[in-house]
């Protein structure tokens, strides 16, 4: 039995929360938030160690794991806490504000032979994932262009409160929302080398952007045309769509299906020349548990069972993650305002 903790009980913690709470191999001993409230009533319903101050929580509960899901800014003062006790990490995401800092906790916890995984959780939805195996297999052959674009409704009105339009805190559309796109093109299509055009516009934010735009060179010569707008009313959730063009065809994917075109039959029997339609039901497994979705109990089960085989390879390692991160350096660099 593996026993962990929970630092930051927002959205996303109490999402993991509920999701650990269930799995067979895990017991959850400690939580850790400044609110006080939130964690007498948490007492009320489980036997749990509350914390205000997560170095006292991994001083006295000395977990075998971490579940961090604190705003950005303390993502690397935590990690490296966690380090020192030797305690495996899962971190929302984005991973750091800091691309040295995080550089540098990429080392420390391959050092000390940890597990770590960030929440990118796309990289577990069945469809991306399906799409990912296309890819992989050369189906479409070799990839030329793609347009990776992500659209919601997170922020639809002027705010100063939120930590998401506080630039410090980690804020603003890309770190807090197309981070998740940018990491698709980095788990589809690998290493960025160059981004060129960006544009970061804001629409109600003062301090953040609320949409960009750029386009992504990647190492083996692939281009990609990047779009999200985290303030489009017209979305009820978060929409993604990738849009992929290879030699041998093209496929379209968001989180509901893809549909792939063919200009001839697939040799491996597996799709026909023409347009291939693959919808989410079919591709799902089934997850033992669900919150929000699948995908969110499919990545902490995968980190479960890598701290169990004390394997660090998870799908989303930090050093992954921190690819993401230099991307969004570089657009931030090269992006022209407005």
């Amino acid at each position: 039995m593996l026993t962990g903790c929970l630092i930051g009980l927002g959205r996303m913690g109490i999402t993991h929360y509920s999701i650990l709470n269930t799995h067979p191999d895990v017991r959850l001993t400690a939580v850790c938030d400044p609110q006080k409230a939130l964690l007498n009533g948490l007492k009320k319903f489980k036997e749990i160690e509350t914390f205000t101050d997560y170095r006292k929580l991994f001083s006295a509960a000395r977990p075998d794991f971490a579940i961090v899901c604190t705003p950005t800014a303390s993502h690397i003062e935590i990690g490296e806490a966690a380090a020192e006790q030797g305690t495996h990490v899962f971190m929302e995401k984005p991973f750091s504000l800091s691309l040295s800092e995080g550089t540098e906790l990429v080392k420390v916890a391959e050092n000390a032979g940890l597990v770590s995984q960030v929440g990118y959780f796309l990289r577990f939805h069945s469809v991306f994932n399906a799409v990912k195996q296309i890819l992989d297999d050369g189906v479409i052959g070799a990839v030329s262009h793609y347009k990776n674009e992500m659209y919601g409704r997170t922020v639809l009105k002027p705010s100063k409160v939120s930590w998401r339009a506080k630039k410090k805190m980690g804020g603003g559309c890309m770190m807090d929302f197309g981070s998740h796109c940018l990491d698709l093109s980095d788990y589809f299509f690998g290493a960025v080398s160059e981004v060129r055009g960006s544009l970061l516009k804001s629409i109600y934010s003062a301090e953040v952007e609320d949409a960009f735009f750029t386009q992504l060179v990647h190492h083996d010569g692939i281009v990609g045309s990047i779009s999200v707008n985290w303030s489009d009313e017209s979305y009820r959730r978060p929409y993604n769509r990738i849009e992929i063009l290879g030699e041998k065809g093209k496929v379209i994917v968001d989180r509901q299906e893809f549909r792939l075109y063919l200009r001839e039959d697939d040799p491996r029997g597996r799709f026909e020349k023409g347009w291939n339609v693959r919808y989410l039901p079919e591709l799902e497994k089934g997850a033992r548990f669900i919150v929000r979705g699948p995908e969110f109990t499919e990545q902490l089960d995968h980190f479960i069972d890598a701290v169990k085989n004390k394997n660090p390879n998870t799908r989303c390692t930090f050093e992954d993650a921190s690819r993401t991160d230099r991307v969004m350096d570089m657009i931030r660099e090269e992006g022209v305002r407005c």
